[in-house]
């Protein structure tokens, strides 16, 4: 069933005239409903109705893959695997955030969008946003997996390296259905409800070491650096955004910050009991870093 819940609209609605970010079009204002173009809000919040939709439609797919796995017979210890693959998603189901669904309108009148707010037919106020669950546009995603992998009997033990990697070569949503397609490798731009970030690439290299009843495993996990939507780059400028001047994809109108890359150790050890129990101790994060924060 349908919630309510209250957001700010200083950021969500670029009609007003206390918006913080570039103002939408003043056209794109009239033919919302704003008489003028702008309009002075009376209050701080906008309802936004959430939850789940009865009008939805399925959405229909196509998945395609490939996979490819080689142990070259000169190097019996390693073994190579690569997968590739294609998905393709109409109709897409997804719920689309308040701020996306008032920027659709606003800076790229769609008409889904704008059939979603509600203003004042007096003064333009923002009312209403219906942000419940919705069929999209087209979801598009691309990428391959490699993993390499060696492992080797040795008079010290057992050992077994890992290396995992991800590459998305396309991940392209249309939220909601004839908004901009927005192209999110490399981004975390919070569009149309795929809030995650969207690492443009993504590695994990394991060493694993066992001999007995021991077992020793220790990893290297790497995020790369993400370029994030900055609403106040028109209030905060280069303070908050490394790219104040840059356009996001998303809302068209406001800058950019870089999140820098990251990466952490996790190491473990365990021990098979005599009475055939595990006994594990390790730590997630070793050497306690700190993530890079989001603006």
């Amino acid at each position: 069933a349908p919630t309510r819940g209250l957001i700010g609209i200083e950021v969500s609605d670029g009609c007003a005239t206390t918006a913080v970010v570039v103002p939408a079009p003043i056209a794109n204002c009239i033919a919302d409903g704003v008489p003028g173009g702008r309009y002075i809000p009376i209050g701080l919040l906008t309802e936004v109705i959430g939850g789940g939709n009865r009008d939805v439609l399925p959405e229909t797919a196509r998945d395609r893959t490939l996979g490819l796995v080689w142990s070259p017979p000169a190097w019996p210890d390693l073994d190579l695997s690569l997968d590739w693959y294609r998905i393709t998603i109409d109709d897409a189901i997804t719920a689309a955030g308040a701020d996306v669904i008032s920027a659709a309108c606003l800076y790229q009148n769609v008409p889904e969008a704008c059939a979603r707010t509600v203003r004042d037919p007096a003064s333009g106020q923002l009312l209403q946003i219906d942000a419940r669950v919705l069929n999209s546009g087209q979801l598009d995603n691309e990428g391959w997996d490699l993993t390499v992998r060696w492992a080797r009997d040795t008079g010290w033990g057992r050992f077994d390296l890992t290396w995992d990697a991800t590459y998305v070569s396309r991940f392209v949503i249309e939220v909601p259905r004839s908004a901009r397609p927005t192209p999110l490798p490399g981004n975390y731009f919070n569009a149309g409800g795929v809030g995650d970030p969207a690492w443009r690439w993504r590695s994990s290299l394991d060493l694993g070491w066992s001999r007995g009843d021991w077992r020793l495993n220790a990893s290297v996990r790497h995020y790369p650096g993400l370029d994030e939507a900055c609403p106040l780059a028109a209030a905060l400028a280069a303070s908050v955004c490394a790219s104040p001047q840059f356009r996001d994809p998303v809302f068209g109108t406001v800058g950019t910050n870089r999140i820098p890359a990251a990466s952490y150790v996790d190491l473990q050890l365990a021990w098979r009991t005599p009475w055939d129990a595990d006994l594990r101790i390790g730590a997630t994060n070793l050497f306690d870093r700190d993530p890079p924060l989001a603006r």
